[in-house]
């Protein structure tokens, strides 16, 4: 199925990268390169959303899909149409337009841009306001409800360099400690500081953007040893919550995401005793006051003495959790669905049929009936393939998003073990593995 209403098809569209448009260029920015390869790829991901399709329901992407794609959806009861997004001066097909006709957007998040994208496309948009958007996706809203609700781990915003030099120091007494860009994501935005020269650099770094005429906003935090992370994804409307769609587990490389996977019942046993449910309900009621209503994804953890932080930061968005949460909902009883990010290196032109074939040769994909790898989508995959010739080192990067469907945490390793040989028999080395 797609979105709760099934009254009308849904038009699912929209960014990945959403945070990118969000963020306040007047802030100052943690040092960081910019990734021409990373966002290539991360444009190519809109194709992800195919898993939320229904029948009758559309999905548009800014690039077509790769060949298999669709049969591999069919072969999993996934039925849609799809249509690539005209670039400016095109238009779209008439069969597609008259599909989009009463169709209500679903888009990936709400971003500058998006209602008149909607306009030029003859959908009807009923969405939150962009800067509702970017306001309620800041790690600075976050850090402000979870002190006015008076929660554990709500952590320091800071707004000079004098207040960063001088909470760092504070925490870099027990341990490292981690800073945050408000508008970061998965890794991106975030630096870890465990020594003093470290903070140093940081606060020169700074100092030449305020000089430039930025100013200071980060949020500081304890880097605190973790037994669990997870994310809990619900919908908003103007009442506040209005469904509750599931909690999944999280592994993270680092900073930044690796997998989600089916919450424990140990884990569902602790957010029970400590009362998350009622928490998740006073978020979902403080981001409808703000005019926020649509997905959101809330990441939370566990600490090792047993410590909840319910809410580290909000995600006014879709999420790979959800999209992990739709996967299981669709797979055979006693099957479920381990989502999870491969990095890879590739050396020669792979297209996403030679993958999928390689899969069925070696028993990996995934049929509908057994446990099964299912790959994503291949956009991620060929994104940065037409730089090969000119590439250094002859190698450029991809990634791919795959499910492994299996009956537990250790068959969901097993597959991915089984991955990385599939993907050296056609030349494509595995740099970052999915964690089940």
């Amino acid at each position: 199925m797609g979105d709760s209403d099934r009254s009308m098809p849904t038009a699912y569209l929209g960014s990945l990268d959403a945070e990118a448009k969000w963020r306040d260029p007047t802030l100052a920015s943690l040092p960081a390169l910019r990734d021409a390869q990373a966002e290539r790829i991360v444009a190519a991901l809109d194709e992800l959303q195919f898993v939320l399709c229904g029948e009758g329901d559309l999905l548009l992407t800014a690039s077509p899909l790769q060949p298999g794609h669709g049969e591999l959806a069919a072969s999993l009861g996934l039925r849609f149409a799809h249509a690539t997004l005209p670039r400016e001066g095109e238009a779209l097909p008439a069969d597609v337009l008259a599909r989009l006709s009463g169709a209500r957007p679903s888009p990936w998040a709400v971003v500058p841009g998006l209602e008149a994208a909607c306009a030029r496309l003859g959908i009807a948009a009923s969405l939150p306001k962009a800067e509702v958007v970017q306001r309620v996706n800041s790690k600075s809203f976050s850090h402000a409800l979870a002190r006015s609700m008076g929660l554990f781990g709500a952590g320091m915003l800071v707004r000079s360099e004098a207040e960063l030099v001088c909470e760092v120091r504070r925490l870099l007494a027990d341990g490292k400690c981690v800073v945050k860009d408000p508008f970061g994501v998965s890794g991106k935005g975030a630096q870890v500081l465990g020594a003093g020269a470290e903070l140093e650099r940081l606060a020169a770094h700074l100092g030449r953007q305020v000089e430039a005429g930025k100013r200071v906003e980060l949020l500081v935090q304890p880097l605190y040893e973790r037994a669990a992370d997870f994310s809990c994804h619900f919908e908003v409307d103007t009442g506040g919550l209005a469904s509750l769609h599931g909690v999944q587990a999280m592994s993270n490389d680092g900073l930044a995401f690796s997998s989600v996977g089916p919450a424990s019942p140990e884990l569902l046993a602790v957010l029970e005793r400590e009362r998350y449910w009622g928490v998740m309900e006073q978020v979902a009621r403080a981001l409808a006051s703000e005019g926020y209503r649509g997905p959101v994804c809330v990441d939370s953890m566990v600490l090792r003495d047993g410590t909840l932080v319910p809410l580290l930061e909000i995600n006014a968005r879709k999420s790979m959790g959800l999209l992990n949460l739709r996967l299981g909902a669709r797979v055979n009883d006693g099957l479920r669905s381990h989502l999870g990010q491969v990095g890879l290196t590739l050396r020669r032109q792979v297209s996403f049929e030679e993958l999928l074939n390689a899969m069925r040769r070696d028993g990996l994909l995934y049929d509908g009936t057994r446990e099964g790898l299912l790959p994503l989508g291949g956009g991620g995959l060929v994104a940065n393939l037409p730089l090969l010739d000119g590439a250094p080192g002859g190698a450029v990067r991809g990634r791919i998003y795959v499910s492994a469907m299996s009956r537990d945490e250790a068959g969901a390793a097993r597959l991915n073990e089984a991955l990385a040989p599939c993907l050296a028999s056609l030349g494509v080395q595995v740099t970052r593995r999915a964690r089940a």
